[in-house]
């Protein structure tokens, strides 16, 4: 007897082979899981299979599935088995994205990529794509990280650059020696935090180590151009950089610089020479400078009074205000204005902890403004950091703009990891052309905060666990601080070279 065809309505194919499109690396496929695909009686869901093509044995492989239409579901086999295959990383980015990643072998490949969804029968629209993020060299490894691996183009991974920064190999490669030896260094935990810790990101990038040689930034200012800093916060005691031309509060330009009275830098946001956090502000220059050259933390409500915060304790902080929650207007000609100050007055670092968000874009469109600033600092012997972008969940294939200047030698961008060592799943990736990247320690970070009274011109001195690039960028900047106090002689490419090729690669993870 003939089954009536509105019984087969939204069954599709049970279990079926079903014809597979290609996926190649890179490349963004779109697709629709529909009723008229097979249905995976076992998994409840229809499904897409795709025949992954370009695939190099001995290597990591990740996938990114997206859909706002269905809770994204995904299987790797193996095309000789049509065995799943165990992946070394699954992570839900969120409702709508799924990462999975997985390592490559002879005796697995080729792979098929199947589409499904979690909850039973949802159909709908996708995209999915595919990218080699650790490639073999000389010869097939057996795991990923194993001596038979390496990451990309001499070192260089395109999720995490070259690696975790890593301030005692640095700095022990720019006096002549090896890694400096491990001291030891206590971590404890934040109460009420779990798995938090005070200053895990201190002990992963191996600033005590440094610290314990005499190297802690002295002689050193490091510019943070950002939301301005709150100079009363007693974690910042002697760590303001004041301009010595300059007389406090005469009128007068003294030293010709074409700014009046700034005395603790400049602020190019209300043009005038407080550059502090705004009155409705969020602090977050305020975070970041105490992760670059905090001194002793100062709070009784804190359980590690007295300890030093910031990776370069006795560093110079030079607060330049170019951000403002209130307007986006010629914003680049005030970053731009704020590292050409940075640059004309002597800093020797600049901390750039912000970006324009178009890391998803396959082509760079950098601000011509900020790039001639960038150009400026390089040529003045300026070391440049900046955060990579927080727009990995968004698609993002690279550092966003200005980060992605490093790419033409201009600086250093910095993505993020967490305390387990993996890529942060926000953190914009260092993309497929190598370029000075490297990742350092961006979740759960302990640092100053800055919280205004409203209605009485006063802040809170606070101290706030944050996350973003923007918290590992001022890492970075820190050992370069670390790096100058050491050898006040060496230039910005030389800190870029000791800064990515000491860099660590291994236990940091997709």
């Amino acid at each position: 007897m003939a089954i009536p065809s509105r019984l087969s309505v939204g069954l599709g194919r049970q279990d079926g082979e079903q014809t597979r499109r290609v996926l190649r690396s890179n490349q963004v496929q779109r697709g629709v899981l529909t009723n008229r695909d097979p249905f995976r009686r076992s998994l409840r869901s229809y499904s897409d299979d795709y025949a992954l093509r370009g695939v190099p044995v001995g290597s990591a492989v990740e996938v990114t599935l997206r859909s706002r239409t269905f809770r994204p579901r995904m299987q790797v086999l193996s095309e000789r088995s049509l065995t799943p295959l165990t992946p070394l990383s699954l992570v839900r980015v969120n409702k709508t994205t799924l990462r999975l990643t997985f390592e490559t072998n002879a005796s697995t490949s080729p792979y098929r990529l199947r589409v499904l969804s979690t909850r039973p029968r949802q159909t709908g629209s996708y995209r999915v794509q595919y990218r080699v993020v650790l490639r073999p060299v000389g010869g097939a490894p057996n795991s990923l990280g194993s001596p038979g691996t390496v990451p990309n183009a001499a070192g260089f991974n395109p999720l995490w650059g070259y690696g975790l920064v890593d301030a005692a190999a640095a700095v022990g490669r720019a006096l002549g020696s090896g890694p400096l030896p491990d001291v030891p260094f206590s971590d404890p935990p934040i109460a009420g935090q779990p798995n938090a810790t005070y200053f895990w990101g201190l002990d992963r990038i191996k600033a005590p180590e440094v610290w314990s040689r005499g190297y802690l930034g002295q002689g050193v200012t490091v510019a943070v151009v950002d939301t301005g800093i709150d100079f009363d916060h007693p974690t910042f005691q002697n760590a303001i950089w004041t301009n010595p031309k300059e007389i406090p509060n005469n009128g007068i330009d003294d030293d010709g610089n074409g700014f009046v009275d700034d005395v603790r830098g400049w602020d190019f946001v209300d043009r005038d020479n407080t550059p502090i956090d705004g009155l409705l502000g969020d602090g977050h220059g305020t975070f970041v400078a105490g992760i670059i050259a905090g001194r002793q933390v100062s709070s009784p409500t804190v359980g590690v009074q007295g300890r030093n915060l910031g990776v370069a304790p006795a560093a110079k902080i030079m607060p330049i205000r170019v951000l403002s929650n209130f307007t986006m207007l010629n914003q680049g000609d005030r970053v731009a204005a704020g590292i050409r100050y940075a640059v004309q007055n002597g800093a020797d670092v600049i901390n750039v902890s912000l970006g324009f968000g178009d890391g998803a874009s396959a082509t760079s469109l950098a601000d011509p403004a900020i790039e001639a600033a960038l150009q400026a600092a390089r040529q003045a012997g300026v070391v440049v950091v900046m955060a990579a972008g927080n727009e990995r969940r968004l698609g993002a294939i690279r550092p966003s703009e200005p980060a992605f200047a490093a790419g033409r030698d201009l600086g250093l961008a910095v993505g993020a990891i967490d305390r387990s060592g993996r890529a942060a799943d926000f953190s914009n990736p260092a993309g497929n052309r190598p370029l000075n990247y490297v990742v350092a320690p961006g979740v759960n970070i302990f640092s100053t905060g800055y919280e205004p009274v409203v209605g009485i011109g006063q802040s809170r001195h606070t101290y706030v666990l944050g996350n973003g690039t923007s918290a590992a960028a001022p890492y970075v900047a820190g050992v370069a601080a670390l790096l100058l106090s050491a050898n006040p002689n060496l230039t910005p490419s030389q800190v870029e070279d000791l800064i990515t090729s000491t860099a660590n690669w291994q236990g940091v993870i997709g």
